[in-house]
This record gives structure tokens, C-alpha cells and sequence, in this order.
């Protein structure tokens, strides 16, 4: 099962970079893409790495742990080199730690159209060109989202948002049901807004304005469970865009700074 999800991620990957230096330069969606061409692949060498590395882990092999990390990190699976680093430093791997270190500071590589499972948490501009992303999990008559997407939403402000721009301004904008008191919104804008700065949204992300707008614009009808929980959520508004210019060579260089064991 695995290697089937990593099979499908992989085919999602155009952007999946190597250090064999194929990297190729696409036109679409209005701006230049960097990516990998999935016809230079060696799709067989690379799943039979991951099984001789997994071999050893299996056999006691703690160093491999930190090793398969390593080639996830060089492959630029990012939630798999994670997973292993973590193994690893429990394991007592003081390599580990200085790699996941590294890790962290790799550049978000690519255009979020082409990016891995990370894409369904990134802003894209809408048909009015305004940049935003609607976060769902609100229980009925709750303020905060459900416990699994708080913890996800901790993760993603560090490997997306942080990231994801040099600068710029954040708008949230909650909203709830038509079934639900409208100051439902605002506390669902607001804790939203204080989890994204306890979870280390750098200074240069600034959160500019909260508001509640009720049950107005609603994305869906009121009428079922599930378009209830559409509706119940919060749009975050992204203006006065610094974007970041993507830097290959400092990604070549911070995967040349991670250490096997």
C-alpha cells in the first residue's frame, strides 16, 4: 500500500526534483514552472532503494532510518524524509536531528498547481483575482476546528505559509451556517487566527484584519449535513503579495549538507 501512495504522489509530480540535474522549465498557468520530466524518471531505481533501505531497517539497520530520510529529502518527498528523521532521532540519531534542521529549511519548490497533497492547503487566486483559501473542520455551534485539523493546521503554517511568500497581508473571514448565531463567525475568524500565530507565523505574514460575516456568501445550500460543514469555515484573504523567487541552487546546496550515517 506504501509504495502504491507514493506511485500516485509521484505521478502527481511534475516538480519532483533530482540532483541529476533534469530539471526543466515549463510554461502554464500564466507563469514559468520548474519540474522534474516524469519521462527521465527511473521509477525501478528508485522504488528499489526504498525497499533495501527498508530491508534494513526491518533488520535492526537504526542508520538506515536516517538514510532513507536523507534520499526521500534528495527526492523532494518531504512528509516521507520527515518521518523517517523522527524515527531516527528517537532512536537516538544526532545526524537525524541536524538533517530534519536542513530539511525545515527547504524552499517551497514549486507552483502549488503541480506541488504534492500540500496543494489543497495553498491559496490560489479565484475567478475575481483575489488570492484565498477557505479552511474547513468547524463542528456545528463550535469555534475551533476539529482536533485532527488543528494539529494539521500547526504543521502547514510552518511548511506552507512561512514559505510560501517573502511578505504579505492576511485577511480571515469566518463565516458559519445559516442554522448557527452569527458571532460564530468572528470566534471561528479569530481562534483560527491565534492558532496560525501560536503555531510560528513569521512577523513578515501579517495578519491585517479579522471579521465574522454570518451565514452570508454561503458556498453551498444549508439543506444536508455535509453543505452545512462547507459553509461552516474561514477564508483567508492574501494581499500585498511579496512573492519568493525560487533558488535552485540553494535547495542543490542544502541537499548537499545532509549527512548519511
Amino acid at each position: 500500500m506504501k509504495k502504491i501512495i507514493l506511485f500516485c504522489q509521484l505521478l502527481l509530480l511534475i516538480n519532483l526534483f533530482s540532483q541529476d540535474g533534469n530539471i526543466k522549465k515549463f510554461n502554464g498557468l500564466k507563469r514559468n514552472i520548474f519540474g522534474y520530466s516524469m519521462a527521465d524518471f527511473d521509477f525501478q531505481g528508485y522504488y528499489k532503494k526504498i525497499k533495501e533501505f527498508e530491508e534494513k531497517i526491518e533488520n535492526g539497520d537504526v542508520k538506515a532510518m536516517n538514510n532513507l530520510a536523507n534520499f526521500y529529502a534528495k527526492n523532494d518527498q518531504i512528509e516521507q524524509a520527515e518521518e523517517y528523521y523522527k524515527m531516527a532521532i528517537q532512536k537516538g540519531s544526532k545526524k537525524a536531528e541536524k538533517n530534519l534542521k536542513i530539511l525545515e529549511k527547504f524552499p517551497l519548490m514549486s507552483d502549488p498547481m503541480v506541488m504534492d497533497d500540500l496543494a489543497w492547503d495553498i491559496p490560489i487566486e479565484d475567478t475575481k483575482g483575489e488570492i484565498k483559501i477557505a479552511i474547513r473542520g468547524f463542528k456545528e455551534n463550535g469555534k475551533d476546528l476539529n482536533e485532527y485539523e488543528r494539529n494539521r493546521m500547526k504543521g502547514i503554517v510552518r511548511k506552507i505559509w512561512n514559505k510560501l511568500y517573502e511578505s504579505a497581508d492576511l485577511e480571515f473571514i469566518g463565516y458559519n451556517d445559516s442554522t448557527e448565531n452569527k458571532k460564530l463567525s468572528l470566534e471561528r475568524a479569530k481562534r483560527l487566527a491565534e492558532l496560525f500565530r501560536e503555531s510560528g507565523l513569521k512577523d513578515e505574514m501579517r495578519i491585517v484584519k479579522v471579521l465574522g460575516k454570518g451565514s452570508e456568501n454561503p458556498v453551498d445550500s444549508n439543506d444536508t449535513i455535509a453543505e452545512r460543514y462547507n459553509n461552516r469555515r474561514v477564508e483567508i484573504i492574501v494581499k500585498n503579495v511579496v512573492k519568493k523567487n525560487f533558488d535552485l541552487s540553494l535547495l542543490n546546496e542544502l541537499k548537499n549538507q545532509l549527512d548519511d550515517e
